[in-house]
């Protein structure tokens, strides 16, 4: 258990550098660690109880992939909506956050015209954001011990 421990907390200060500013690198940081643990958990659950379980692997990866890009673009949409002015600000980030929607959206449709468990992949894959953002307390800790 102390193996994994430091190996996460390795993995923590190396993934921090991801951006330049030291606490929203850390943030974002443990929100893509998080994300990857969603995935491992989900991932083992769904060799045991999906049927098709190649299928379901690939709707999680398409969904964690996705959810990885969605973190890392609301990042950098926060990042630029605080340099604009006003109205500009509110409208930049509406547009950036209807394209997030719209891609998960185009993925799930997709994902359900092709196979059911497929898109039970991607939906579990997509809500690794959320699971994610609640993981994020205890990497907290986890960082700040190192």
């Amino acid at each position: 258990m102390n193996r994994i421990k430091n190996g996460l907390k390795k993995l923590l200060k190396k993934m921090s550098r991801i951006r330049n500013d030291e606490s929203a690198g850390r943030t974002l940081a443990e929100l893509i660690l998080g994300i990857l643990i969603h995935g491992i958990f989900f991932l083992a659950l769904g060799m045991i109880v999906m049927n098709r379980r190649l299928l379901f692997a690939l709707g999680l990866l398409a969904g964690l992939i996705a959810a990885v890009f969605a973190v890392i673009n609301m990042y950098d949409t926060l990042n630029m909506g605080l340099e604009l002015k006003g109205k500009e600000s509110v409208r930049y980030i509406r547009q950036k956050s209807f394209i997030r929607m719209a891609v998960a959206l185009i993925l799930m449709l997709a994902a359900v015209l092709i196979n059911i468990n497929l898109f039970i992949g991607v939906v579990v894959g997509l809500l690794s954001i959320k699971t994610s953002g609640l993981f994020n307390r205890y990497l907290d800790r986890l960082y700040d011990e190192t």
